[in-house]
C-alpha cells in the first residue's frame, strides 16, 4: 500500500527517471531504508548516483512497501527493494541518515519473505496456487489485498498483471483450473500491442496461426471476397493471431503470477458485497466446499459471460434488437484457403445466419454456425446430428468440412449479445464479457476484453491513489468501454441485412472508404478524425444502398399490380 507517507519517495522517484531519461536504465536499486529515528531515504542507480527524500513512514507501511516488490511506477521493470546495512554516500544530506539497529535490518528484511506474499518458483513456471494446496493460504480465512481480480480469462490475467506491475497487491481468483477449452479463438492485429506491452508475444507467436485478412463467402452473390490487414489504413498491423484459447488464456495466466499477482485456481466467487463503511468483500467456495471471503479496497469483475456483477446488481439486459445463439465444434481435416490464406478467418453466410471458419496452428478448425434463438428451439435429436444439419445448409462450409472429423463435443450457447447499464461504481468495476458481449463476427471478443482491461488498470490505479479522483478515472472507463463498443456495434447489428452484404462483396475504395472500413476490422477503432469521416460515409452508403432495395422492391410491387388490374 502506497500513500501518504510515500508521496515524497514516488516524487523523488519520477524525478530520477527523468534524471535517467528512459527507466530501462534503472536496471538496479539499492533503497536503504532508515527506520525508527531515521528521515531519509536513497535510492542509488546503476552509475552510483541517486537522490534522497524525507521518509518518516510508520514501520507498517515500511513494510507494506517492501513487500510490495517493485517501484509501483508505470513502465519500470519491476525491482525487488533491498535493505543493506551500508554506510549512506556522504553527499545523502545534512547528517540526516543514521544506521539502523541489526535487529531492525533483520525484521525488514525477514518481511520480504512475509507468508502474505507468496514467493514465485525459482524453475519452471510461476507458482498458480490451488485452494487446498497451499497450507498457508488454507490457514487464512480471510485474505486481504489491494485488488482483487474475478476471473482469468484475457480481461482478468492482463488487468492483473498491469496492476501488479504498478505495485498493488493482486489477488486473482479462477474457477477453473487452465489450461480450459474457451471459444473465441482470433484475434485482431491490434490485440499485438497489447501482447507486446505484456511482454508475452514471442510466446503467442510459438502457438499461434498468422491470420492476414478475413474471407466473406456469399451464397447471394455466388462469390467470396478477401480483404487484407495490410490494406488498412494504418498499414503498420497487418496480421494477427488464430490462437487456441485454452493455451492462449494460459500464457496471460502464467504472466500475470509472473508479474506479482497471486493467481488462486478452482475457487468460485457467489456474491460480492460492498458494506457502506467496509472494504468490498467477496465470498465463494474452495473445490472443498469451504466457504472463504476475501477483502479489498477494489474488486473487478472479470468473470465473462458469468456476469457475476451485472447478475448480482440486476444491470444486464439483452439487446432488444440483436439476439442471437451459437452453435460450435472442432474438426481435423478440414480444407484451408491456400498459401498465405490459410490463417484468415472465413465468414460464411447462409439464410439463418453466419458461420466462422478459424483455422488453428494445430490442424484443427473452429467452424460455428450464429443464428436466431428461434432457429435453434427447432432442434430434433442430439445437438450433433442438428449441428450437422445446419452444416448442410451451406454448400460452402460442407464442401470445406466433407473430409473433415468432428474432435470432442459439439456445443450450444445462446443469449449471445448482452449488456450492463453499470459498468463501474464505488469499489468495483466490471471489464471484459462481464459487462457486454456482441455479436463475434467481426472477431472483437478477446481484443475488447484486453482493451477494457488496459482501460481499468489505468481507471484503479487511479482510484487507489488518488481517492479524490476516483469518480471522473471511472466515468473515463465508462465512456472508453462504450466507446469501444460503439465502434463495432453499428456494423455488427446490420451484418445480415442484404444492404450490408452487397457493400462488403462489392468494395470500392472511393476516397479511401475501404481502408478504414479494414481499419476497424483490424481493430483500428481511435485512428482519427479521417478515419471516422470515412466510416460516416460508409453508413451513408449504407442507407442509400438500403434505400435503393426498397425503391426497387416498391417498384415491382406496383408493376405486378399493374399487371394484375
Amino acid at each position: 500500500m502506497i500513500c501518504g507517507a510515500f508521496s515524497g519517495l514516488l516524487t523523488t522517484i519520477r524525478k530520477m527517471a527523468e534524471y535517467a531519461g528512459q527507466c530501462v536504465w534503472l536496471r538496479r536499486f539499492v533503497a536503504r531504508v532508515i527506520a525508527g529515528s531515521c528521515s531519509a531515504i536513497w535510492i542509488e542507480g546503476p552509475m552510483g548516483d541517486g537522490f534522497s527524500a524525507p521518509w518518516e513512514p510508520e514501520p507498517e507501511r515500511v513494510l507494506d512497501f517492501l513487500n510490495a516488490g517493485n517501484s509501483g511506477i508505470r513502465g519500470w521493470p519491476a525491482a525487488r527493494l533491498t535493505v543493506t546495512p551500508d554506510v549512506c554516500p556522504a553527499d545523502a544530506g545534512n547528517g540526516v541518515w543514521q544506521l539502523p539497529s541489526p535487529s531492525t535490518l533483520q525484521g525488514m528484511a525477514n518481511a520480504l519473505s512475509c507468508p502474505m506474499y507468496p514467493q514465485r518458483r525459482k524453475q519452471g513456471d510461476p507458482d498458480i496456487m490451488t485452494e487446498g494446496q497451499n497450507s498457508e493460504m488454507v490457514a487464512m480465512k480471510q485474505v486481504d489485498c489491494d485488488v482483487l481480480v474475478i476471473g482469468g480469462g484475457p480481461a482478468g490475467s492482463t488487468i492483473a498483471a498491469l496492476l501488479a506491475e504498478r505495485g498493488h497487491r493482486v489477488t486473482l481468483l479462477e474457477k477453473e483450473h487452465h489450461p480450459r477449452f474457451h471459444i473465441g479463438e482470433s484475434l485482431l492485429p491490434h490485440n499485438m500491442p497489447m501482447l507486446d506491452r505484456l511482454g508475452v508475444r514471442e510466446q503467442m507467436e510459438a502457438i499461434a496461426m498468422p491470420k492476414y485478412g478475413i474471407e466473406f463467402v456469399s451464397p447471394f452473390h455466388g462469390r467470396s471476397m478477401q480483404y487484407d490487414f495490410a490494406r488498412a489504413w494504418n498499414r503498420n498491423f497487418p496480421y494477427a493471431f488464430q490462437v487456441r484459447r485454452s493455451e492462449f488464456d494460459f500464457v496471460l495466466l502464467k504472466n500475470a503470477a509472473a508479474k506479482g499477482a497471486s493467481v488462486v485456481e478452482g475457487c468460485r466467487v457467489e456474491s460480492v458485497e460492498f458494506p457502506e463503511k467496509a472494504a468490498p468483500c467477496a465470498i465463494g467456495l474452495d473445490e472443498g466446499g469451504t466457504r472463504r471471503t476475501w477483502t479489498a479496497r477494489f474488486v473487478v469483475d472479470a468473470t465473462g459471460r458469468d456476469t457475476l456483477l451485472a447478475s448480482q446488481m440486476g444491470t444486464k439486459t439483452r439487446h432488444p434488437r440483436h439476439t442471437s445463439a451459437a452453435i460450435y465444434a472442432h474438426f481435423v481435416g478440414a480444407r484451408r484457403l491456400p498459401g498465405k490464406a490459410a490463417g484468415n478467418i472465413t465468414i460464411v453466410w447462409f439464410d439463418n445466419g453466419w458461420f466462422w471458419f478459424i483455422p488453428l496452428a494445430d490442424g484443427t478448425t473452429s467452424v460455428g454456425a450464429v443464428c436466431s434463438p428461434e432457429f435453434l428451439k427447432t432442434r430434433r435429436g442430439d445437438l450433433a446430428s442438428f449441428f450437422y444439419g445446419i452444416i448442410a445448409l451451406s454448400p460452402e462450409v460442407s464442401d470445406r468440412l466433407k473430409d473433415a472429423t468432428l474432435v470432442g463435443s459439439v456445443t450450444a450457447t445462446g443469449n449471445y449479445s448482452y449488456a450492463s447499464s453499470v459498468t463501474s461504481g464505488p469499489g468495483f468495476l466490471m471489464v471484459g464479457d462481464a459487462c457486454s458481449f456482441i455479436d463475434p463476427v467481426f472477431s472483437s471478443g478477446v481484443y475488447l476484453a484486453m482493451l477494457g482491461a488496459f482501460s481499468a488498470a489505468d481507471a484503479v490505479d487511479t482510484c487507489l491513489r488518488h481517492p479524490e479522483r476516483a469518480t471522473t478515472a471511472l466515468r473515463q472507463y465508462d465512456a472508453s468501454v462504450r466507446r469501444a463498443l460503439g465502434a463495432f456495434t453499428w456494423f455488427i447489428y446490420r451484418i445480415r441485412q442484404p444492404a450490408m452484404r452487397n457493400l462488403f462483396m462489392s468494395p470500392r475504395n472511393t476516397f479511401r472508404v475501404e481502408e478504414a472500413v479494414l481499419s476497424l476490422l483490424a481493430g483500428d477503432i481511435f485512428e482519427g478524425w479521417h478515419v471516422r469521416l470515412r466510416l460516416y460515409l460508409f453508413r451513408g452508403l449504407y442507407y442509400a444502398t438500403r434505400l435503393g432495395q426498397w425503391l426497387r422492391f416498391r417498384g415491382k410491387e406496383g408493376g405486378s399490380a399493374i399487371q394484375g388490374g
